[in-house]
């Protein structure tokens, strides 16, 4: 069964990646004064993951007590950036903190493979032949921070955003790690 929410999201621009070449850092300061930089806002709709995706998902998350990932899709029409994209899944807000903390780094497909816990890895190819039409250029973002969760435990956090812009898909995929 598919599930869709339609959700008009306000944007926070994160163009500065396009200006910077690459990996920037930022800070709640720059992110709020990015707010209303003239980037139109994005709707997306949100699908479930194919049956597929969620079983290779399901079996990373089953591998290791200490590591958790999470993958969803959204749906978009028109046309988009990347920076939308982005901006717009940083608005929902189980991600606002990845805009606020960390390092957000602009990556090709090829490396965002490199960002994968192993378990996950599997889900690397698996989405780009789910998702992408063969022949555009998927665009990925990802943001990254680290915290003290517990007396001496850090957590890691990566927020992966995946702009296939013929497919008008945007994908989203968060891995969390913690120190035990």
């Amino acid at each position: 069964m598919m599930r869709h929410v339609m959700k008009t999201l306000s944007l926070v621009s994160v163009a500065v990646l396009a200006a910077c070449g690459g990996g920037v850092e930022t800070s709640h300061e720059e992110t709020a004064a990015q707010v209303g930089q003239g980037l139109a806002e994005l709707a997306l709709s949100e699908s479930s993951i194919t049956s597929a995706l969620q079983s290779t998902l399901n079996t990373g998350n089953a591998k290791y007590r200490w590591t958790e990932g999470s993958l969803r899709r959204f749906d978009f029409s028109g046309s988009a950036t990347l920076a939308q994209a982005d901006a717009a899944v940083l608005a929902l807000q189980e991600y606002e903190a990845y805009a606020y903390f960390g390092s957000t780094q602009a990556l090709s497909y090829a490396g965002f493979k490199n960002t994968l816990y192993s378990e996950f890895q599997p889900l690397h190819s698996q989405i780009l032949s789910t998702y992408g039409n063969g022949t555009e250029t998927v665009q990925v973002v990802t943001h990254y921070y680290e915290q003290l969760v517990a007396a001496g435990s850090t957590g890691w956090f990566r927020l992966t955003v995946l702009l296939f812009p013929q497919s008008r898909k945007v994908i989203v995929f968060e891995q969390t790690g913690y120190e035990v």
